[in-house]
């Protein structure tokens, strides 16, 4: 716990006390059909409606029987969200989330964090060395990656991934955009890497270092920039050796691809 209270993460401990949820264990089936009803199903079609993936109750069924177990969050007595976990032989890993008819104001109240906390104590108390957070898309900024970097976990690239294609052309101001708020992780076998933005300005700079700093298992961050830009912002990226500045100019005419311009591992 001492490890997980931080700056970023003190805010969430304080809502999740003063909440006052408690939480609870349960591997019964009718718990898990109740959870894939009233939960989950409903969690992922407001969050998701156009493309989300829901496993079916059956399979969530199937796994009680491979380690399968919900961590439970109540208020009040009342069963308002869960976290549908696997305990394998080394390794605790949390799997679909669920609120109760996709209540927002429970949301509000810190659970999904108190959910990871608790599942965090879960696996200290079943022995398990190491506790995994699920799979995210690879976009960093204030999404869910940055959300579970928080709490301490590490980024690595899993097994099978799925591949994504992007286009990118640096002329655009839309791509600096993207890029400066959700740099894109991407991997050489299974090197991970970053493709980002540097916009002018401090504030935009110290982000970006901050960031750098917060995810250790990136091998090279790669910051594109007009030259202005990296000549102003030389001595502060010089203090991390996996920062590579690249200066582009966005005024030229010929396409500017981001896969193009991005140095070969050696």
């Amino acid at each position: 716990m001492d490890g997980l209270r931080t700056s970023t993460t003190r805010e969430d401990l304080r809502r999740i006390r003063k909440a006052g949820f408690s939480f609870r264990v349960t591997r019964d089936p009718e718990d898990v059909r109740l959870f894939h009803t009233r939960h989950y199903t409903p969690l992922v079609r407001q969050r998701f409606p156009e493309d989300g993936q829901i496993q079916s109750v059956e399979k969530l069924l199937d796994d009680l029987g491979h380690g399968g177990e919900i961590v439970c969050a109540e208020l009040d007595g009342e069963w308002v969200a869960g976290l549908y976990n696997w305990a394998h032989v080394d390794n605790y890993a949390m799997g679909p989330l669920g609120i109760r008819d996709a209540d927002e104001g429970v949301r509000q109240k810190r659970v999904v964090s108190g959910l990871l906390v608790a599942s965090m104590e879960r696996a200290v108390e079943l022995g398990r060395p190491t506790a995994t957070l699920g799979f995210s898309l690879p976009f960093l900024g204030k999404g869910p990656i940055w959300f579970k970097a928080k709490w301490g976990c590490t980024l690595e690239v899993g097994p099978g991934d799925q591949a994504m294609q992007l286009l990118l052309d640096l002329r655009h101001a839309s791509v600096h955009k993207a890029l400066a708020e959700s740099p894109i992780v991407h991997c050489e076998a299974d090197v991970l890497m970053v493709a980002s933005w540097l916009p002018p300005g401090e504030a935009a700079l110290n982000a970006l270092v901050r960031d750098a700093g917060r995810f250790r298992s990136i091998t090279r961050w790669h910051v594109f920039a007009e030259t202005e830009t990296l000549a102003a912002a030389g001595e502060a990226l010089a203090v991390d050796d996996r920062i590579v500045p690249i200066a582009v100019d966005p005024g030229g005419s010929d396409p500017l691809w981001v896969g193009q311009l991005l140095p070969k591992r050696k």
